[in-house]
C-alpha cells in the first residue's frame, strides 16, 4: 500500500495552496469539490490535500493546529541547508516552534508552522532515509487490499 494523499482543513486552501507553492516548491495538482486543492511535492511522492474549513459541518471540530504540541502531528521537509531554509520560510511569515537541533545521530532538524498554523519541520539527515519498497499488487497484502 501507498499513501494516496494528507488531508488538512484550513481556512484559506487559495493562500495556503500559493503560500506552499511559492515556499515550499509544491504544485497544484487539481482542485476538488467544495473548495479543496491538491497539491504535491516537488518530485511528486507527496500530496497534500487542503481542505476548506468552510464547507466542514459546524458540528465537526475543526483542529487547530496552533495550539498543539507541532511534535505530535507535522509533515517532515528533507533540506540541504536547515539554517538557510529555515530563515527563508521566516521571511515568508512561517513561525519558528524552538531552536535548530542536532541529534546525537549528526541529523538538524527544526520546527515550523506555516502561516495558518500547520507545523512542519525542516531536516538534514546524516544518513538519508531509505524508501521502503512498495507492496506489489500480486503479494498477499496487495491482494486483500483490492
Amino acid at each position: 500500500m501507498i499513501i494516496e494523499h494528507v488531508a488538512f482543513v484550513v481556512k484559506d486552501p487559495e493562500a495556503a495552496c500559493v503560500w506552499y507553492c511559492e515556499h515550499l516548491g509544491f504544485k497544484e495538482l487539481r482542485r476538488g469539490g467544495g473548495g479543496d486543492i491538491f497539491v504535491s511535492d516537488e518530485d511528486g511522492s507527496t500530496i497534500l490535500q487542503l481542505e476548506d474549513a468552510r464547507f466542514v459541518s459546524d458540528e465537526e471540530d475543526i483542529a487547530d493546529h496552533a495550539s498543539r504540541d507541532a511534535r505530535q502531528l507535522h509533515l517532515a521537509f528533507s533540506v540541504d541547508d536547515v539554517a538557510g531554509t529555515c530563515q527563508e520560510l521566516l521571511e515568508a511569515e512561517a513561525t519558528m516552534e524552538g531552536e535548530i537541533l542536532v541529534t546525537e545521530d549528526g541529523d538538524e532538524m527544526v520546527l515550523l508552522r506555516d502561516p495558518w498554523g500547520l507545523p512542519f519541520q525542516l531536516v538534514k539527515r546524516k544518513e538519508r532515509m531509505k524508501r521502503a519498497k512498495t507492496v506489489s499488487a500480486n503479494s498477499d497484502l496487495g491482494r486483500r487490499i483490492k
